[in-house]
């Protein structure tokens, strides 16, 4: 499959391009017998030998004493939360996570009993970061979505929700600049509704 990703659709429309091309006639919808459906796609692929994998990749390993260091984390943040009367507003768990500018699936069809799952286009790096966050009183916050480049030019021209926060950096990274202008959104936002963001 040289590790481009196979699914039911795909072999749906390479199944109607082969009949077309040699009697287009026989479809129902040229009012013939024959319909392609998403069963006998399935079969078709069970009877080749292929089932649904996920693409394989390096495991990350979990510290061994994770445990201690979050609970000592967590007693940080608790003591400075009480020596300075922080707002729970104030308290925001936020992540960030790269989102492709073009999906590629992670499934497949492969072999079954295949060990390495590859699949072409993982890697590719073309993307946007995305900053999600949930504040400790309980408003989940508007997303942050940062472009790569040094104008706003770069940013995607659609129109997103009120309160989202669209900005760039020269690699779509976050840096220290896109976390202020985050920041600050977010302390007018949460102090200042009435309702959780959806």
């Amino acid at each position: 499959m040289c590790g481009s990703p196979v699914s039911s659709s795909i072999v749906l429309a390479a199944a109607k391009g082969i009949v077309i091309h040699k009697n287009q006639s026989v479809l129902m919808e040229f009012d013939g017998s024959v319909e392609l459906i998403k069963s006998w796609a399935f079969s078709f692929l069970r009877r080749c030998g292929y089932v649904k994998r996920k693409s394989t990749r390096t495991s990350r390993k979990i510290p061994d004493d994770f445990d201690e260091i979050k609970v000592a984390f967590l007693e940080r943040v608790s003591k400075v939360v009480q020596a300075n009367n922080i707002l729970l507003s104030m308290i925001v768990n936020f992540d960030q996570t790269g989102t492709k500018m073009v999906r590629v699936s992670e499934w497949t069809m492969e072999i079954q009993g295949s060990k390495q799952i590859d699949v072409v286009g993982l890697d590719d790096k073309r993307e946007v970061t995305t900053l999600l966050a949930i504040s400790h009183s309980g408003n989940l916050l508007p997303p942050q979505e940062i472009y790569a480049g040094k104008t706003e030019r770069c940013h995607l021209n659609v129109n997103v929700p009120d309160g989202w926060d669209v900005t760039h950096s020269e690699t779509h990274r976050s840096t220290k600049y896109t976390m202020l202008e985050y920041i600050d959104m977010v302390h007018v936002y949460d102090t200042t509704a009435t309702n959780t963001w959806s």
